[in-house]
């Protein structure tokens, strides 16, 4: 009997296309609590460590409509080999969006 393990049961969502991800590439922003928790209330998107922060949590956690509104498909680009995602979440996003591991 294969014993269920909370990592297993995520549910991961993902956009359509990286196309459709239009949100901020610059400035600072401030996420809705129930998407991104901390440590600080905002995030600056000049500030590598604050975008690695919101882009773990966007991915790991957003809706599709979510990442669509706050992630940008360039900033994911650029930063997502430095990102810290569950196995099956970076296996699924680049399964779907090849790009994501040929940079």
């Amino acid at each position: 009997m294969e014993k269920l393990v909370y990592a297993n049961a995520v549910e991961y969502e993902i956009p359509e296309s990286l196309g459709s991800l239009s949100g901020p590439s610059a400035g600072v922003i401030e996420l809705p609590r129930s998407l991104y928790w901390g440590p600080e209330k905002t995030v600056d998107l000049a500030n590598p460590p604050d975008v690695q922060r919101m882009y773990q949590a966007v991915v790991r956690i957003g809706t599709t409509q979510q990442q669509a509104e706050w992630l940008n498909r360039d900033i994911l680009l650029t930063s997502w080999h430095y990102l810290v995602l569950p196995v099956r979440c970076l296996a699924l996003w680049e399964t779907a969006f090849p790009e994501l591991t040929s940079r």
